[in-house]
């Protein structure tokens, strides 16, 4: 039923239906994770279409469109709205189409089934719903991966649009509250319709008629800047989007350091990163690795082997750990080194060096990775970046080697075709 895009590696994402994408807040999801969630929003559109129901992206989704036609790579849903007399239509055919009527919790957590499942939610009405709000949750089995449908009521003769007015951002210091006191602040129909197209990974979706109004009503005159980890002035820390106010330097490059943050409260909440290597032959992808662990939070941690436990699962180290130790720490974006670090990863290892997040290169197979860090995934603690294949220790090794055949051939050449003359000078032989 559900054909799952490819990554951009070439591996099917259905291999990786037993990885999670449930990853806290800020860390940026594996490109597996953004395609299988760009996958079911396609999907779930097509089916939409074909049925001609009007249906749009919002939220982070829009946002992650009108920035740069991608998704937000922290992000771990999807959203698109419909129409509310739509809704109920909506529900029935994606509820038509679960594939299990009751799936095991067992099999749920660990994605071990196929197709769609939705769920249909529902809330009471609150200040921000004055009739109460509804949902459906849409997944496909990728662990943490899901996109939600929800339903727009049009109220106040028609004009604007239930709940899409940001309460948080237009609280004031006297104690009004301008979603209450005014309809300038809330999301209106002819800001969503007549909906138009708009790329998003590759895709045409539909978007509302004026994108960039509906989003600064969601999230400020700053939703084009991004931030990752929530260090503008948030009204919701879990809504890490874009930033409401900005006051100072805005926070609009997710590698900022603490010194260029706005909130250093806010700085803590980025997660302690740990890489383990090797270092062996150290090269530009080492530093890659690095600087891309470093991205996804405040500190990054270097684990490295030492020559021993290297020695016991491949070749010995050129270098020794002391040696590749003082290299590492030579690098800019590493911030701690701990030497003797073991190939499976402990929980009192993690707690004792103050472990948040694991990363490594997504070039490493599940259950491999699963051998050496099987209690950061059971702490959903674990990431893959990209690997890069350009370089490897083993390549630069291999240059070396075949460089000094060709010097060795070379050198046996010379002694056949090389004598002295009476002389003592050398004469060189034609050959």
């Amino acid at each position: 039923m559900c054909e799952l895009l490819e990554s951009k590696s070439g591996v099917p994402h259905a291999n990786f239906k037993h990885q999670t994408c449930n990853l806290p807040i800020s860390v940026i999801r594996p490109q597996y994770c953004l395609d299988a969630m760009a996958a079911l929003l396609g999907e779930i559109s097509a089916l939409l279409e074909f049925r001609s129901i009007p249906h749009w992206i919002t939220q982070g989704t829009l946002l992650g469109a009108m920035r740069s036609g991608s998704l937000i790579p922290w992000s771990n849903d999807v959203d698109i709205h419909v129409r509310d007399e739509d809704f109920d239509t909506v529900a029935k055919v994606l509820l038509e189409m679960n594939t299990h009527d009751q799936i095991q919790l067992a099999d749920f957590a660990t994605g071990n089934w196929n197709g769609f499942i939705s769920t249909l939610h529902t809330a009471l009405p609150t200040e921000k719903y004055p009739t109460g709000s509804k949902w459906i949750a849409v997944s496909s089995g990728i662990i943490g991966i899901h996109l939600d449908i929800g339903a727009m009521l049009a109220h106040n003769d028609g004009v604007i649009i239930s709940g899409q007015c940001n309460f948080e951002l237009q609280q004031r210091k006297d104690g009004t509250n301008g979603c209450r006191t005014s309809t300038e602040h809330h999301v209106r129909i002819d800001e969503i319709f007549p909906l138009i197209d708009i790329e998003l990974e590759g895709m045409k979706m539909w978007s509302p008629a004026q994108p960039d109004r509906v989003l600064e009503k969601m999230y400020g005159k700053n939703w084009a800047t991004p931030d990752q980890f929530g260090e503008g002035d948030w009204s919701d820390e879990n809504d890490l989007h874009s930033v409401h106010r900005t006051t100072g330097t805005a926070a609009a490059d997710t590698t900022s350091t603490a010194a260029q943050s706005t909130n250093k409260g806010s700085w803590t909440k980025r997660p302690r990163v740990y890489v383990d290597i090797v270092g062996d032959m150290f090269h530009f992808g080492h530093v890659r690795l690095f600087e891309r662990a470093r991205q996804m939070g405040r500190t990054l941690i270097v684990g490295v082997h030492d020559d021993a436990t290297v020695a016991s699962y491949k070749r010995r180290p050129v270098l020794t750990m002391e040696e590749r130790i003082k290299i590492v720490r030579s690098c800019r974006f590493v911030d701690e080194v701990v030497p003797h670090a073991p190939l499976v990863l402990t929980n009192e290892y993690m707690d004792k060096h103050g472990i948040d997040m694991v990363v490594r290169g997504d070039d490493q197979l599940y259950e491999t990775s699963r051998k050496s860090y099987g209690v950061a995934m059971d702490r959903n603690a674990f990431s893959t970046v990209p690997y890069t294949e350009e370089i490897s220790t083993s390549e630069i090794i291999q240059r070396i080697l075949n460089r000094a055949d060709k010097l060795r051939s070379k050198k046996e050449i010379n002694r056949f075709t090389e004598r002295t003359s009476v002389d003592g000078t050398m004469v060189h032989d034609k050959t």
